[in-house]
């Protein structure tokens, strides 16, 4: 019985161990692509902030927009307020307008 007893303890501090151990890489794996990407942010920033940086950022914003409609809107003095504007509401007023126009 006690050798029985034995066993089954040592079964259970070698698959215990075996866990433990497996989560020590897993966590080391998990640290070392942390730093990784740490590393990459930090390389990306070093060549943005050089002199091609600008340019490159401007090609990305300009890509993004790209094919994107763009309305601009009054926003003087006494013109609309866009902070308590409904844009959903406004957008399909204008949409409606622009279709009831004569070409």
């Amino acid at each position: 019985m006690i050798a029985d007893a034995d066993g089954q303890y040592l079964k259970a501090k070698i698959e215990a161990d075996v866990y433990f151990e497996q989560q020590q890489l897993l966590a080391q794996a998990i640290k070392a692509e942390g730093i990784a990407d740490a590393k990459g942010i930090q390389e990306m920033n070093t060549a943005l902030s050089g002199s091609g940086g600008k340019a490159i950022v401007k090609l990305k914003i300009a890509e993004a927009l790209q094919d994107k409609h763009i309305m601009l809107m009054p926003t003087s003095e006494g013109g609309m307020n866009l902070k308590t504007t409904n844009m959903n509401q406004l957008i399909d007023t204008m949409g409606i307008k622009s279709l009831s126009k004569k070409p």
